[in-house]
């Protein structure tokens, strides 16, 4: 399934014709690629989820997934993004439930496992703050860097992690 996603994302980009949106979007696929990091770095050993993987190793799949298909899910997301405020609702609620669906089915099948009190109904939750977080950084960079560093804070007292292991 896994493998399927990300050629899902690749076709998507393709079929959209938003390569040449790399340059000017850019620093925001950098940007979710290094979120992601930072939680795998954070959660290490403790995930609160975790996609298994199909045919490749862990770390393989975690590599897919940050450096393939959140930056490539950028490009698709901020690529021609609609100037008036009801579009935009739109397109935001249209990749919340896009990946919501896709967490369901991979939680239907155990392809995901929540860990620490996480689950599907918090998957939910952080969709709806990170979509708008990419758009925020996309704009705003330093205002997106300000609230990421509150979001993660929450987070990390919501469902702490053992930082003596760092």
């Amino acid at each position: 399934m896994n493998l399927v996603i990300v050629v899902l994302t690749f076709f998507l980009v393709w079929r959209r014709g938003v390569w040449n949106n790399w340059k000017e979007l850019n620093s925001t696929m950098i940007y979710i690629s290094m979120c992601n990091l930072l939680y795998n770095f954070l959660y290490c050993g403790h995930h609160l989820w975790h996609i298994k993987p199909d045919f490749f190793s862990d770390k393989i799949n975690d590599m897919l997934i940050t450096f393939i298909v959140f930056p490539l899910t950028v490009l698709l997301l901020l690529s021609d993004y609609p100037e008036n405020i009801k579009g935009q609702v739109l397109r935001i609620a249209k990749f919340v439930i896009i990946y919501f669906l896709v967490e369901l089915i991979y939680a239907t099948f155990g392809k995901i496992e929540y860990n620490y009190g996480w689950n599907l109904w918090y998957s939910l939750i952080w969709l709806c703050i990170m979509f708008p977080m990419l758009i925020l950084h996309n704009r705003k960079p330093l205002v997106a860097y300000f609230f990421s560093l509150l979001i993660m804070v929450i987070v990390l007292v919501l469902f702490p992690t053992n930082l003596t292991s760092i």
